[in-house]
């Protein structure tokens, strides 16, 4: 099915000289995404993990905010924080500095939050994320994994 679908987008887009090349990367990624789902019990903890992930890291942004006396509802961080997130990680800045800062700027100026208590938010988080990886670097530091 999802052949199908790519198909259009496939003949109409990719230039000839890279639909060769294209077309055994996809069916490479076809047969390992068949794979995956084959591993049901596997696939639901992938899931759940993520699900669980993704809402540790809204109610993160969520209680950061009721600490600086940001009044933004718990729904309205459920639909900006993957967004954030995403822009965060481009590869442009530091640790998302100044990414995250705009985006929640925009973001958190539809409901009436001055960007000023936005990027407060913003550097509050990387402190947070910075003080998450000082305690998992010192557990590695005393006890390093072999691999």
């Amino acid at each position: 099915m999802l052949k199908k679908i790519l198909k259009p987008f496939y003949l109409a887009l990719i230039p000839e000289k890279h639909k060769d090349n294209l077309s055994n990367h996809f069916s490479e990624f076809y047969l390992g995404f068949r794979m995956i789902v084959k591993k049901k019990k596997e696939l639901t903890y992938a899931i759940i993990l993520t699900v669980f992930i993704w809402f540790g890291s809204i109610f993160q942004f969520y209680f950061l905010a009721k600490a600086l006396g940001l009044l933004v509802p718990f729904w309205f961080f459920m639909m900006i924080v993957p967004p954030t997130v995403l822009v965060e990680i481009i590869p442009i800045s530091f640790s998302g500095l100044g990414t995250r800062d705009a985006t929640l700027i925009f973001f958190l100026s539809f409901i009436g939050i001055a960007a000023e208590s936005a990027v407060s938010l913003s550097l509050t988080i990387v402190v947070i994320y910075y003080f998450i990886v000082g305690i998992g670097f010192f557990i590695w530091w005393k006890n390093p994994v072999k691999i």
